[in-house]
Formats: C-alpha cells, sequence, structure tokens
C-alpha cells in the first residue's frame, strides 16, 4: 500500500479551512499472503473543514457585560451633565438682571475687580467718559444700549475716584450655549489718563492706553501691557500665568513684574529709568533695553541660562538705574 502525499499547498489549504490534522500510527502490511511486514511513516490524515457556527449561548453573557458597561457610562454621562447643569441654573439665581453697559465718568482713579471673564481697557474716540460694559469674548465694542445681562455690578467710591466690582455666574455646564460668562471692556476717552488698580480672579487682561499708574494682580490668567504710556510706577503680579509688557516713552519710574508660573517679557523705551524689576518662579525671563543708557545689572537662576548684553553694564554713577531679572527654573536673557 502507498500513501498519497498531496503537497504543502493541499495542507495550507486545509489547516487554513478548519481542518484539523491527526496523525495515525498505521502497520501496513506488505505481501499481504506473506503476512511479513513492514513498518511504514505514520499516515497523516486531514479531517473536512467545517464552518464554525457562534452559538448565541456561550456569547450571551458577555453580550449582556457589554450592553451593561455602556450603559453605566452613559448613564454617569448624562447625570454629570445634567447635575451641572442644574448647577449653573441654581448658582445664577444670586444674579440679576442689569444693564449690560454703565458710563463711570471721568474720574482721576479707577479700581476694578472681576471674578470671571478677560478685562480689556483700551483707549477710544468714540466715548467721552470712561464706559464699562460686558460684552460677548473678543468684542472691542460696547454692547447695545437697554441690553440685559445676568452678573452683579458693585459701585462705590466717591468724587473722582470710582471703585466698581464686577461679579458674573459661574458655568458648570458643557452644554455649547449656556456658558454665558462675557468680557469685561473699559473703554477710556482718548487722552485721559486714569490710574488704574485692576484685580482678576480668573481671566485674562489687556490694557493699552495712558496711564498715571498702573496696578495689576490676577490670580489665573495673562497679562499684556500694548503700547502703554505709564507716568508713575507699574506692578503687576500673577499667580498663574504670563506677563507681557510694552512700554512706551517716556517710561515708568518703577517697574515691578512677579509671576509664580509664567514667563516674563518687558520692553523699556530708551528714556526708562529707576528700579526695573521682573522675578518668576518657574519661566523664563526676557528684558529688552531701548537706547544706549547703562544699568546696574543683576540676574540669577537657579535652573537655566543666562545671557546679559554687555552694553547693558556700567558703573553706578552712570546707570540710568537697576535691573533685576530673577527665576529659579528658567533662562533670563538682557538685550538691546
Amino acid at each position: 500500500m502507498s500513501t498519497v502525499d498531496r503537497g504543502p499547498a493541499a495542507r495550507s489549504d486545509a489547516a487554513s479551512d478548519g481542518g484539523a490534522l491527526r496523525e495515525v500510527d498505521a502497520a501496513v502490511v506488505g505481501d499481504g499472503a506473506s503476512g511479513a511486514g513492514r513498518g511504514l511513516p505514520p499516515e497523516r490524515r486531514y479531517d473536512p473543514p467545517r464552518r464554525l457556527t457562534p452559538s448565541r449561548e456561550r456569547d450571551r453573557p458577555w453580550r449582556r457585560g457589554v450592553v451593561l458597561a455602556g450603559g453605566a457610562v452613559m448613564l454617569v454621562v448624562i447625570l454629570f451633565l445634567a447635575a451641572s447643569t442644574a448647577f449653573t441654573w441654581w448658582n445664577g439665581r444670586a444674579y440679576q438682571d442689569v444693564p449690560a453697559t454703565a458710563g463711570l465718568g471721568t474720574p482721576s482713579s479707577l479700581q476694578l475687580t472681576s471674578t470671571l471673564g478677560d478685562v480689556r481697557v483700551l483707549p477710544s474716540e468714540e466715548v467721552d467718559e470712561v464706559t464699562l460694559s460686558l460684552v460677548t469674548p473678543g468684542t472691542t465694542v460696547p454692547s447695545p444700549a437697554g441690553e440685559q445681562v445676568r452678573a452683579r455690578l458693585e459701585r462705590g467710591g466717591t468724587g473722582s475716584a470710582v471703585a466698581i466690582a464686577v461679579s458674573q455666574p459661574e458655568s458648570y455646564s458643557t452644554w455649547p450655549g449656556l456658558d454665558d460668562t462675557r468680557d469685561v471692556l473699559v473703554l477710556v476717552p482718548v487722552g485721559h489718563e486714569l490710574d488704574l488698580d485692576l484685580r482678576t480672579d480668573v481671566g485674562d487682561v489687556v490694557a493699552e492706553g495712558d496711564f498715571g499708574s498702573l496696578a495689576v494682580r490676577s490670580d489665573v490668567g495673562d497679562v499684556h501691557l500694548g503700547t502703554t504710556s505709564i507716568a508713575e510706577d507699574v506692578t503687576v503680579s500673577t499667580e498663574v500665568g504670563g506677563i507681557e509688557a510694552d512700554l512706551a516713552a517716556p517710561g515708568p519710574t518703577a517697574v515691578d513684574l512677579s509671576s509664580t508660573l509664567g514667563d516674563i517679557s518687558l520692553q523699556l523705551p530708551a528714556e526708562a529709568s529707576g528700579a526695573v524689576g521682573a522675578v518668576t518662579e518657574l519661566g523664563d525671563v526676557r528684558i529688552a533695553v531701548g537706547g544706549t543708557s547703562t544699568w546696574q545689572v543683576e540676574t540669577r537662576s537657579s535652573l537655566g541660562e543666562v545671557t546679559v548684553d554687555p552694553a547693558l553694564r556700567g558703573s553706578e554713577a552712570e546707570s540710568a538705574g537697576t535691573l533685576t531679572a530673577v527665576t529659579e527654573t528658567g533662562d533670563v536673557t538682557l538685550t538691546r
């Protein structure tokens, strides 16, 4: 008896079709009449391929588990969205609808406090008094007359010193369109010099124009002073947020910029003088000084590089003032 090998292709097809390979030891007897046998190699036999039919009984527990897990996730998401929406609605009950725009007259000093939302203080030729308006984010024109917003405006101060606190309800909902937080826009008549004291809890600050003195304190948010002329001193501090300041001539008498977490970038005019300090715990410090004046320079970085233009250093007698740039973790760069 002879064994027919169907070849590698046949064996591969049988295996790929689900056929089970079995090896059977068979004693093949040669010359049947004599009874004298020879041992031949094991015969390879292939079971025919068969289709594997899914078992609903075996799949049912697995399917049930997937459905239950998916349902649980959806329930948690729905409950979270519902709870956040309800809390936002409940929190908003403490506020009333107030006019979105208010005129503040022409005070010599303004103290502004904002709990939520970006704040912009800009010069404008379109107003004849200091104007505060709660506007949609990114808008630089006041809201239309008669528009109402849900907020709280608390006005104080006397005479030429005005104080105003702006509070807006916090939104905890992630549903589109339910976050009604407005930006706080303050427009100052062109040419009106204002002492500004600005405090924010959450939100970026942008200020431009002419100021007698400027003090900005922000818990969470970046501060950008662009093309700003300040006659006296400027103080900016942030807990979490960077500081950018571009100071125009003649330059303030003193500059104090500090941040716990954030970069500091300062551009000084050629006429700048006095004490200038920029200190951050985690972030880079960069100061660029115009003109040819020399300074008493103090720099320090615990972990980072320090680069100082040699032309900035000078003797105490000839220096325009002191430049102090300090960071715990970050680079320090002083340039022209």
